[in-house]
């Protein structure tokens, strides 16, 4: 009977350690669900980032299946990583609307010029006030628009490779 009593605490911290490590392994909850998700986007800013301001935004969304809205920043390190997956996506053909958020236009100019400009047109949200509307809760972080200007689904964070590959690409695939 003593032997049980000592096991008790044994098999209780066992039982948290396999709670605590598949808590890690499923980052799900990590994720806030987006509340514009199926709604008529919010407005865009009104300012172009000076020498990037390409196509109008209401075009660009009205004569493609769907547009990416994607928030973006010079001082991200995420942002810098996803890049290239950015420019992969525009050149297959999806437009881009870049968003420089809470960032110096001649920082977000150099990045840019320094990675290459994946976006159709790139507009500013200095204040990040904008981005409010949006739902934004940190960069990066992408948007699908459709063609009627609603949002059928967002993107939470850096669009690595494998989720460029596994999640990303598949579902723009439904979409043509």
């Amino acid at each position: 009977m003593k032997r049980i009593i000592y096991l008790i605490p044994l098999v209780v911290i066992v039982a948290f350690g396999m709670l605590f490590l598949s808590g890690l392994r499923n980052n799900s909850g990590n994720e806030i669900p987006s509340a514009l998700v199926g709604n008529a986007m919010p407005a865009l800013p009104e300012t172009s980032l000076s020498g990037f301001e390409g196509e109008n935004f209401n075009e660009i969304i009205a004569s493609h299946n769907v547009t990416l809205v994607n928030y973006f920043a010079s001082w991200c390190g995420p942002c810098r990583a996803e890049h290239p997956n950015l420019i992969a996506l525009q050149e297959r053909g999806f437009p881009i609307i870049g968003i420089n958020y809470k960032d110096k236009p001649e920082n977000a100019a150099k990045f840019l010029t320094e990675l290459e400009n994946p976006f159709a047109t790139v507009l500013t949200d200095e204040t990040g006030r904008v981005a409010i509307d949006w739902g934004v809760s940190g960069v990066p972080e992408t948007f699908f628009v459709n063609k009627e200007g609603e949002v059928i689904y967002r993107f939470f964070g850096p669009i690595t490779g494998d989720k460029l590959e596994g999640e990303i690409l598949p579902f723009l695939e439904t979409l043509e």
